[in-house]
């Protein structure tokens, strides 16, 4: 939804240098939410960093 929002904001989701390649999530999020210290900002670089834990790690727990 971040992507769609950028595009719909005339704004390309394109790497420069790799026009094949689509920036990443945290790349739409630092571009759509430029304050740094932006509660909603925070919020999303955490479920990121959270997600991007689970991927990797799955425990037997789950």
């Amino acid at each position: 939804m971040l992507k769609a929002y950028l595009i719909k904001q005339n704004k390309s989701v394109y790497y420069k240098d790799k026009p094949e390649r689509t920036i990443s999530l945290t790349e739409c999020i630092k571009r759509i939410f430029t304050n740094d210290k932006d509660p909603l900002r925070l919020n999303l670089e955490k479920i990121i960093e959270l997600r991007d834990t689970s991927t990797h790690f799955i425990t037997e727990e789950y």
